[in-house]
């Protein structure tokens, strides 16, 4: 599986992003969400990425400290 990621002159527009994969998820290989957040950052959008090893697309994904981490992001940005 490959993906380009396209950002464009609106990226400064947009929200910041918190982006999560899991090593053996099937639909998203955690190389689009660390070459997703590369971009976004290149582009001054406020951006955290993070790869869980072993996860999944859901199930063994979640974990007490992945939930953490999007409570520390959401008290960052709201």
């Amino acid at each position: 599986m490959s993906a380009s990621c396209h950002v464009d002159e609106r990226a400064a527009q947009m929200p910041p992003y918190l982006l999560g994969v899991g090593t053996d998820d099937p639909w998203v290989e955690a190389s689009q969400v660390t070459g997703m957040a590369e971009k976004l950052a290149g582009a001054g959008v406020p951006v955290e990425a993070f790869v869980v090893d072993g996860g999944q697309h859901e199930g063994s994904f979640w974990s007490q400290g992945v939930l953490a981490r999007i409570e520390r992001f959401l008290a960052a940005y709201l």
